[in-house]
């Protein structure tokens, strides 16, 4: 190839010129034989990142610098370069070194064709600053989501704690009440009763541990593990915790869904989290007016391999200008609050490979919803 071909530069020694560009770059230059199993000469920014010698990886088996997995992953990535002839990379490799545990890096594949032979060529650039950063951020929102949880709670302490007060105060009026029977003249009399009581005292001990567990499932740090849940469990779940606010509002708060099949790979605790906000969103746009007829409508549906789900709301709807920005870390439309139980919500949804959008409804009232992939059925 004349110099022409490489950039019209015909003073420039391209010999010298990628020596310098093996030697110099930043990345990580691997050459090895056609077949990519044998190393035969690295960079200095190789032995650096490997914290090796030149004499101890070249030559040497790509064994040493890649786990018997990672093989296999980088011969995808060479086939994928075979079947098309182009610059292939791909992120998820570690590369071992001498001291310092393993380096996440982003692994690229070519070959070079020199007069005499060919070789292949791995170029492998350090991502390990930027993924440990991007943990960190993981780790920071799931805090954040987390304080927003025990947030919402804190919220409705006075309604949760009449809800549970509830069926513990029922407990305690049938247990004196089978008490004094039992005390009486003739207890034995009273045994049908008594086995009446108790089994209202067993009802109302079952409900109160339910929603303890409820909010505790709820409130508690979640391991971010993703599993197929059904969507309609999510949110039938939630909407007993999410009726305190409706209450509040003073709106009836339904929940409709497809018969369809609605599993999802999600995070279930963070899934209700989002769908609590946007309830709550709804329910607090609606407490603002003087509307009689107050209707916060969730509504589950499956189209194609997605599954949605909507929190519409018979209120004022969105200003034009709030609708581009709800989901704006900071923003708020309301007289107090953060402006970041939204944005948290983009955050988990996006995390989850879904998608979440505003919209005002014809005539009145606001639509928010969030959709997520199937999960894959067996």
């Amino acid at each position: 190839m004349s110099p022409a071909h490489l950039g019209g530069l015909p003073d420039l020694d391209y010999v010298e010129f990628a020596r310098c560009l093996f030697e110099e770059s930043n990345d990580a230059f691997i050459i090895v034989d056609p077949d990519f199993e044998t190393v035969l000469d690295v960079n200095a920014t190789t032995l650096r990142l490997t914290q090796r010698r030149k004499q101890e990886l070249a030559p040497s088996s790509i064994a040493d610098l890649l786990s018997s997995d990672e093989q296999d992953g980088l011969a995808k990535v060479v086939a994928a370069f075979q079947k098309t002839g182009l610059f292939h990379s791909r992120e998820g490799f570690s590369l071992a070194t001498r001291e310092d545990g393993p380096l996440q890096v982003n692994i690229s594949v070519s070959r070079i064709h020199t007069s005499q032979r060919v070789l292949g060529l791995i170029v492998a650039r350090d991502i390990t600053a930027r993924k440990r950063a991007e943990e960190a951020n993981l780790r920071l929102q799931d805090e954040l989501a987390h304080i927003a949880r025990l947030a919402a709670i804190g919220e409705t302490v006075a309604e949760i704690s009449h809800e549970i007060n509830q069926p513990l105060s029922a407990v305690a009026n049938y247990a004196a009440a089978s008490r004094e029977k039992l005390n009486g003249d003739d207890p034995l009399a009273e045994l049908d009763s008594v086995r009446k009581w108790v089994d209202h005292i067993s009802s109302a001990a079952i409900l109160a541990g339910s929603l303890c567990h409820r909010l505790s499932s709820f409130v508690k740090k979640t391991d971010g593990q993703l599993e197929a849940h059904d969507i309609k469990d999510i949110v039938t779940e939630i909407i007993d915790i999410a009726r305190w606010d409706a209450k509040r509002a003073k709106a009836k708060l339904s929940f409709e869904a497809d018969a369809a099949e609605m599993r999802a790979l999600v995070n279930r605790v963070e899934i209700q989290q989002v769908v609590l906000n946007l309830i709550k969103n709804a329910c607090e746009s609606l407490a603002a007016t003087d509307q009689t007829d107050k209707v916060v409508k969730i509504r589950a549906t499956v189209q194609n391999d997605c599954v949605t789900v909507a929190v519409e709301d018979s209120g004022p709807g969105f200003g034009e200008a709030d609708v581009e920005r709800l989901f704006t870390p900071f923003v708020t439309t309301k007289q107090s609050g953060l402006g970041m139980g939204l944005a948290i919500c983009r955050s988990i949804i996006k995390k989850h490979g879904g998608s979440i959008d505003a919209a005002n409804r014809s005539p009145t009232g606001a639509r928010l919803q969030f959709t997520l992939p199937r999960a894959a059925t067996a």
